[in-house]
């Protein structure tokens, strides 16, 4: 990139409006880009400038850069915070150290085969007691389990790996139509009552129900 001859503010807003005759080329290297960005900023003393000639600058880098207007944005504040434009490490991340074990998951997986999965607080009644009175140490961890992050270890993908709980769909009992012949026990005043067809069909009954006359007459009363 030539810019040598860029050296005042003057400079490059007639360069951005068309008037200078300046090679340049943006740099196809990431970190090209970042190190031009670097140096118009500490050349040129970005942060003590009016808003007006950071507002040029800035159409600067961003004409010659490619960047967009956020991203540019987000290296100039990198920049004023920590003088560097270079990526943030994202292995200093706080990282927590984890409490329960792929051994504790896998205990509980054991646990609730025996016991064909109980609820949570049935679960932690013997969980608990392994530890504390029977001594096994394979529970200590598992003892001090919340029953709410037990259903999270329920629903992690090592649980899920190793113990699999499978239910058939329970049909209805109730029965939707009845075909046969009207069996009132006994009991007289039923009223046969053809929902889709006019009577029989060469001696068979078709969707057909037996239907109380003391409710046909509360209906009709009403």
């Amino acid at each position: 990139m030539n810019e040598s001859r860029l050296e005042t503010i003057e400079q490059i807003r007639e360069f951005l409006a068309g008037t200078a005759d300046v090679a340049f080329a943006v740099p196809a290297e990431e970190v090209r880009r970042r190190a031009f960005v670097a140096t118009v900023l500490k050349c040129f003393r970005y942060f003590s400038l009016a808003k007006g000639r950071r507002g040029v600058l800035f159409a600067y880098m961003q004409r010659l850069t490619g960047y967009s207007r956020q991203h540019l944005s987000r290296l100039i504040a990198r920049y004023r915070d920590t003088q560097s434009v270079r990526p943030l490490n994202r292995a200093s991340r706080t990282s927590f150290a984890r409490k329960y074990t792929a051994a504790d998951v896998a205990l509980l997986a054991e646990l609730d085969s025996l016991h064909d999965t109980l609820s949570g607080p049935a679960t932690q009644v013997l969980a608990r007691p392994a530890y504390a009175r029977f001594g096994d140490a394979r529970y200590a961890r598992l003892a001090e389990l919340s029953v709410s992050h037990l259903y999270n270890l329920r629903a992690s993908t090592g649980y899920r790996k190793q113990r699999l709980v499978w239910q058939k769909t329970r049909p209805s009992p109730g029965a939707i139509g009845v075909r046969k012949a009207p069996a009132p026990q006994g009991l007289p005043g039923y009223i046969r009552i053809d929902t889709v067809h006019q009577g029989d069909l060469d001696g068979r009954v078709i969707d057909c129900i037996d239907i109380p006359s003391t409710i046909i007459g509360a209906l009709l009363a009403a």
